[in-house]
Formats: structure tokens, sequence, C-alpha cells
């Protein structure tokens, strides 16, 4: 099972790198997409399972809680979202509206797996919560990490995952695995698909022996931790690679690390 794992780890993160570049950035307007957005609330989420931890937002931020529905799947997201105390600042107010649509599209994601529900819309069967986990910045970046935790209404358990979104302040748009990865061909691609298969940790929290072909990354003080994203299923896995591994490797741009986690 092991060889075969490695195997599905290869295959989905190498398609991953090399064709999500080529996919449309245009909404699929097949897609099923959030109907109802409420104002932002202040209580407790009732459905989450997972304990989450008080987080501290960074300085000029403020954490607010907001509530969406779906009523053609019969879902109902909760989330946590940085929002900017200062009006007028431009550059948190970007980086809070890039946070907003990048979780909407992460929510989005979700429900292409849901079926429709019966009409009208009797009552919540599915929940999903974007609570927050881990903030790291500086005046550079921004890394948030999210855990989502679903729920299918008669499962047996709540299913958890990691998500996480990076933004530079500098440039005014989110960080991706091209702005710090140097992969000149597929056979780098294949030398640091393997060194992310040297570096896992099972959090024995999966219900299927596959890795998604969605992923993500979270910026960390000693590295870099890679998410792979499973919708509704228990997927709380990952790989984390440190600066120094990932130097000698030759696969991360030097610049990056420099310019961006300077303090």
């Amino acid at each position: 099972m092991g060889h075969v794992y490695k195997n599905i780890l290869v295959g989905t993160f190498l398609a991953f790198l090399f064709f999500t570049s080529c996919e449309n950035k245009e909404e699929n307007s097949a897609k099923k997409s959030i109907q109802k957005e409420e104002e932002p609330h202040n209580i407790e989420v009732v459905s989450t399972a997972f304990q989450y931890d008080s987080i501290a937002p960074p300085e000029g931020f403020e954490v607010q809680e907001i509530v969406l529905e779906d009523t053609s799947s019969c879902t109902s997201y909760s989330y946590q979202l940085l929002v900017s105390k200062d009006s007028m600042e431009a550059k948190a107010k970007n980086f809070q509206l890039a946070l907003k649509e990048a979780i909407h599209a992460q929510i989005n994601y979700d429900l292409s797996y849901v079926d429709p529900c019966p009409q009208p819309y009797p009552k919540v069967q599915y929940e999903g919560v974007i609570g927050l986990n881990k903030i790291s910045f500086n005046k550079h970046i921004i890394s948030v990490e999210y855990i989502v935790d679903t729920y299918a209404h008669g499962g047996n358990h709540h299913n958890y995952a990691y998500w996480s979104f990076n933004y530079d302040f500098e440039t005014g748009k989110a960080i991706e695995f091209e702005d710090f990865l140097v992969l000149k061909n597929k056979s780098d691609t294949l030398d640091f698909i393997m060194l992310l298969d040297q570096n896992q940790n099972n959090m024995n929290c999966r219900d299927i022996q596959t890795f998604s072909d969605k992923w993500d990354f979270c910026i960390k003080e000693k590295g870099i931790q890679f998410n792979s994203y499973s919708p509704w299923s228990c997927s709380l896995n990952y790989c984390f690679l440190t600066w120094e591994q990932m130097l000698e490797a030759k696969v991360l741009n030097a610049e990056f690390r420099r310019k961006k986690l300077s303090n």
C-alpha cells in the first residue's frame, strides 16, 4: 500500500503543479454558488466538533464571523474573516477582500460536491465551519491557516482539513506556488514531490488513501506546510518542509525567503 500511496501522491501533485496554470480561472457557472449571505454574527457556532483556540488577530484587524447559507443544497457555513479596523487603509482592505473572495471560492468548491436538496428549503443538511487556527505575518506578507470542519447530517463524524491563504502586501496579490518554488522541469518537480513524500505528517484523520488534486500551503516561521484538501472527508494531514530543506534541494526562491520573511 505504501508504494501505491506514494505513486498516487506523485501523480496528483505532479498533475496539480503542471495543469493548474492551464485551468480556466473564471468561475464555472455550472457549479453551485452561495445563494445568501447573512450579516456578521457574534455568536458561538453550534455545529462544530473541532475545539478551536482563540486566535489573536494582527494589529489593526479584528475577527468577524460571517454566516452563509446555500438554499439549493441546504448547506450552512460560517467563517472567521479578518476585518481591517481602519476603513481608509487600502492595503489592509485589499487583503480583507482577497481573503473573503478566497473563502467564498473554497466554500463553492465544497458545494460542488453536494447534491441539490428538496425544495422549498426544508432544513440544513450540511454544515461547515472555517475557523482560524494560526496567523503568521510581518510587514511583507500574511499567512492565515484555517481548519475546515464539515458535517453531513446523519454521518458518523465531523470532517477536518487544513486550508490556508497567503497574501503579499507589496504586490497586493495572493501568493502562489510559483512565487516561491523553483521547478524548472518535470524532473525537478518529481524530486520535490519525493521530498514531500519523505516529510508527511499523518494526523490519523484520513478516510481515503489518496491525496486530493487540491493543494494549498501555509508559510510559517521555520518553513512551509503543504496541505492536501479533500472535501467532506477527514483529511487533516500535511507535508512540512523547512527552509533549509528547500534550499538544499534547490527548489526555493531564496530571494522570496530573504525579502518576504524579513521583519
